[in-house]
């Protein structure tokens, strides 16, 4: 079996193993904290950032430090309230049940991540590569982003970013 499908198994059952040790609530909160973090950071950065060029007169910096503070205190937030929910789930006695549905919420998000990077490395050189050509999962993949990212149907271009 090729190389770069070995690393793609392994990448994938990493993302379902750590699924099942943290569970799908703690899991899905994750996934959503960075999605949150990341829209909250791109769309309001420019908030923060006027207020810090006041006192460092660089608006680049500014705008840097700015999607930083947002980023960080969002991913703070979220995973503060992962923690609590988490533990509310284990009073309950589900913890069973979190865990199992964590390990195929994990199997998704590592098929979503390895997407995400396919999808990436396809604009680079990567692609004309022997380990790229000899992988036999890759073509699977790549017709998933045509399908799906590249398409004029694509959510990603509904997006405003």
């Amino acid at each position: 079996m090729p190389l770069l499908d070995l690393s793609i198994i392994f990448f994938i059952i990493f993302w379902s193993i750590l699924g099942l040790l943290r569970g799908f609530a703690s899991e899905f909160i994750s996934f959503t904290c960075w999605a949150l973090a990341i829209y909250f950071s791109i769309h309001y950065h420019h908030i923060p950032a006027e207020f810090i060029n006041n006192y460092i007169n660089a608006y680049g910096i500014a705008k840097i430090l700015s999607f930083i503070f947002i980023f960080v205190v969002t991913f703070f937030l979220s995973m503060s309230l992962s923690f609590i929910i988490t533990q509310i789930i284990n009073v309950f006695g589900m913890s069973s049940t979190n865990k199992v549905f964590g390990m195929f919420f994990g199997l998704l998000k590592g098929n979503l991540f390895t997407i995400l990077i396919i999808y990436v490395i396809g604009y680079t050189e990567f692609i004309s590569t022997l380990y790229w050509e000899q992988s036999q999962f890759i073509p699977y993949f790549e017709e998933f982003t045509e399908k799906f990212l590249k398409s004029h149907n694509s959510f990603f271009d509904t997006l405003q970013i």
